[in-house]
């Protein structure tokens, strides 16, 4: 018994006295390292064991230059600057978290790894990681059904994919933290709501129910829609989710499930879309009002047609509304599409007179080049420019091409006269340009041909143009709007401004010494100089343009050169 008893004191005594030495040698070393950082703690893999603060800050500063110094960056392997955006380390901030880093005596000898603090320009890593977007994003395929002669085919949908914003800034700030020099994005996986199986058992329970003919009608004209095409209407789950439910449990966990959606029956978008191929049978544009002018008053030559349009949103809620009910007949919504020049219109946008016309002539002309006139002239026929605009006659001709109606003929281009689409619209842009100096309209944008071209006599009144430079631009600095009406009479074609004119007259001359000599551009003879400077039938044209106030005082004096070069350096 006595001796059981000295072993437990003695046992208690050993414990007490192994107590004592490791609580010595604990407190020892928590005196020894204050204000140093304590064994075991490093940052971004460097030891600041004992370190003094400055021999830290000093230690930290020189790895994070040498890091710096190197400004390439790969964000999944895509080079981007360190630099560009805006990278720089708190080292201050970092060597307190390592001093930091062990917050009780009985923690000594832990390892503890931590990162620099990043500082970085938020909004630029955002425009790099953003930058990805498109190449990593993928929508969900969802599980689909496709029908084909009455057959059904069930086809697997395949997850998505995108882009996590917040995951690959905390990836970025990980990687440049421990001073790496790549990182990947991250990204999350959206699965596909229903298997293509579980979408056959819903389609069959859906055909079950009876499908039959539907008729869509707008009142004038009845449009059949089969059996077949109303099922490729159903509205499959696939086409909806996924919805997502959220479980609390306690403060900082949570469940998120995904939650398979309702069958709709019928949906909106597939009809919706049905609806934009019918609109293309359905839909009138309207025709504007032809206007011409008679005892000097703007009168209408052939009145407005309306256009119709088809409600698509409206049809789609008929439609919808009757499947609903059981209904063999659904409402299609046409609205009637004003035309917006008319005899109720004209007043308003101040269409009262004949503004400017200019004119050209292109007799001689082989037939894809008038063809070719006639398609681009038609282009401005009914164009209204607001007060205040600026026109460009490219941006209006829009693409020049064989789709768009355009023949090959010959254009002058990279120094020689080749055959091309639209070959002959620079009649129409010439013709365009003498009506705006006919109407006194302030000329923005203008060249002339590199050489003289018998179809635009008088020489210095043409404009050449090619999509989408060089261009032809004038301004409407009048009052109200200006309608352009185009028409081709005879081997003439006719530019018509209709608006209300400016308080203004409009005179031209060949030499400035002979203002107001005529009242037209057309018959304007051009001061020519410089003839043959630059080889055979080159030579150089001018001409003036005058504008005089209503008591006829000269308000601006213009001028218009064209150098012309030899036609013998642009060969055929």
């Amino acid at each position: 018994m006595k001796g059981t008893v000295e072993k437990l004191i003695w046992g208690i005594l050993s414990l007490v006295v192994l107590a004592s030495i490791y609580l010595a040698i604990v407190l020892g070393t928590w005196f020894i390292y204050q204000n140093r950082v304590y064994p075991g703690v490093s940052v971004a893999g460097i030891s600041l064991s004992g370190l003094s603060h400055q021999e830290a800050t000093d230690v930290l500063g020189k790895e994070s230059k040498k890091y710096l110094s190197d400004d390439v960056f790969y964000i999944s392997g895509k080079k981007i600057s360190k630099s560009e955006l805006g990278l720089s380390y708190n080292i201050e901030k970092t060597v307190s978290n390592a001093l930091e880093a062990v917050d009780s005596s009985f923690s000594l000898g832990e390892q503890v790894d931590l990162p620099f603090v990043v500082d970085y320009d938020k909004k630029k890593l955002y425009a790099a990681i953003d930058s990805f977007e498109e190449s990593i994003n993928r929508k969900v395929n969802n599980a689909s059904i496709n029908a084909d002669n009455g057959q059904y085919v069930f086809k697997e949908g395949r997850p998505g994919r995108r882009l996590s914003y917040g995951s690959s800034f905390y990836s970025f700030i990980t990687a440049t933290g421990n001073l790496k020099n790549q990182m990947n994005l991250v990204t999350n996986k959206i699965p596909p709501v229903y298997s293509a199986p579980e979408l056959e058992e819903i389609f069959v329970q859906i055909k079950n129910d009876g499908f039959y003919d539907l008729t869509l009608t707008n009142g004038r004209n009845n449009y059949s829609v089969s059996k077949e095409k109303l099922l490729n209407f159903v509205e499959l789950p696939s086409q909806i989710g996924p919805f997502v439910k959220r479980y609390s449990f306690g403060r900082y966990f949570s469940i998120l499930e995904q939650d398979k959606a309702e069958v709709t029956i019928f949906s909106y978008n597939a009809i919706a879309s049905f609806l934009g191929e019918l609109a293309k049978e359905i839909e009138k544009e309207p025709v504007n009002a032809v206007l011409g002018v008679m005892n000097d008053m703007v009168v209408i030559k052939s009145s407005a047609k309306s256009g119709i349009s088809l409600d698509i949103d409206e049809s789609t809620k008929n439609i919808l509304s009757s499947l609903s009910q059981n209904k063999r007949t659904a409402r299609l919504t046409t609205r009637e599409r004003k035309a917006l020049i008319s005899k109720e219109t004209i007043a308003d946008l101040g269409i009262r007179e004949i503004v400017a016309t200019g004119y050209s002539n292109f007799a001689g002309s082989p037939a894809n080049r008038r063809h070719n006139i006639r398609v681009g002239a038609e282009k401005f026929n009914g164009l209204l420019i607001e007060p205040g605009e600026t026109f460009s006659f490219t941006a209006n001709l829009g693409d020049v091409d064989a789709a768009n109606g355009y023949l090959p003929e010959l254009v002058i281009k990279n120094n020689e006269t080749t055959p091309e689409y639209g070959g002959g619209l620079c009649q129409v842009s010439t013709t365009a340009f003498r009506a705006a100096l006919n109407g006194g309209l302030p000329i923005l944008a203008r060249k002339a041909h590199s050489y003289p071209v018998s179809y635009y006599r008088p020489y210095g009144t043409d404009a050449t143009i090619y999509v989408p430079n060089p261009d032809l631009k004038f301004a409407n600095n009048t009052r109200s709007h200006i309608l352009v009406q185009t028409r081709i009479t005879g081997n003439f074609l006719y530019f018509e401004f209709f608006g209300t004119k400016k308080e203004i007259s409009v005179k031209f001359a060949g030499n400035k010494n002979a203002i107001g000599a005529v009242p037209k551009v057309e018959w304007v003879t051009p001061y020519t100089f410089d003839a043959g400077k630059k080889g055979p039938g080159s030579f150089k044209a001018l001409i003036y343009r005058f504008l005089y106030d209503n008591s006829g005082k000269l308000i601006e004096a213009e001028s218009y050169l064209s150098n012309y070069d030899s036609p013998d350096k642009y060969p055929h």
